[in-house]
């Protein structure tokens, strides 16, 4: 819900943008839209995958089923996070007409990943091919971007993993660990408000911390109060 939309919109701005040689408007687009998904999906797949057990059980009210279910929950939610960061790069790839790649990875990983589910899910059961799940959305994450860069954009390589890549994660993980440690959750007897509160947390301070996100939402504040003032 979060991610398609943003492919959806950022995909032909990218492809007129390519189509028009404005390199400048498209690098500036490309990392402006990069953060901005980081910054939509890290602080949800965080929360989620840091309170599975409780997200199930209130979605579900089951508590046996929620038990078994937060580990393979939190594995999926956090592989899905890192492919929403992942569609960004894709969307400069297609914008460019470079169809080769993701064509050949997509062979690669498919003759690899029936065989490795296989075996994740006799050996470890459904959490084992929920982990696989998330390890190949890691490794196309290491591989994917550093080759799109290497061709397309190799100026713009170390700036993206930067500031799309280690510092939500980091920030996600920090945040995440400290709320852990002040027990929001034991400030409220509502779980769903601890876990609302958590992501508000998490989200705004990711916000500030990416620069181009921080840019956007001061630009936005600024403007809205020169209106209403």
């Amino acid at each position: 819900m979060l991610i398609s939309p943003m492919y959806s919109v950022m995909y032909p701005r990218f492809s007129s943008l390519v189509h028009a040689g404005d390199t400048p408007k498209l690098i500036d687009l490309f990392h402006t839209s990069s953060q901005v998904m980081a910054a939509l999906v890290m602080p949800v797949a965080m929360v989620i995958a840091v309170y599975a057990h409780e997200v199930l059980y209130i979605w579900t009210g089951d508590a046996g089923l929620s038990q078994q279910g937060s580990g393979i929950l939190a594995f999926l939610i956090a592989g899905n996070a890192l492919n929403g960061l992942l569609n960004i790069p894709f969307a400069i790839q297609i914008a460019f007409g470079w169809t080769s790649l993701p064509f050949w990875l997509n062979v690669i990983f498919i003759t690899t990943l029936v065989p490795t589910i296989l075996w994740a899910t006799i050996n470890y059961g459904a959490i084992g091919a929920a982990a696989v799940w998330f390890l190949l959305n890691f490794l196309c994450l290491l591989i994917v971007p550093h080759l799109m860069h290497h061709v397309l954009l190799p100026r713009e390589k170390v700036g993206w993993y930067v500031n799309a890549f280690l510092i939500p994660i980091f920030f996600s993980v920090l945040i995440i660990l400290f709320l852990h440690l002040v027990r929001l959750d034991a400030l409220s007897e509502e779980t769903v408000f601890s876990i609302f509160i958590s992501w508000v947390i998490l989200t705004s301070a990711l916000i500030f911390a990416l620069p181009r996100t921080r840019r956007i939402t001061i630009q936005l504040a600024s403007k809205y109060l020169k209106i209403n003032m």
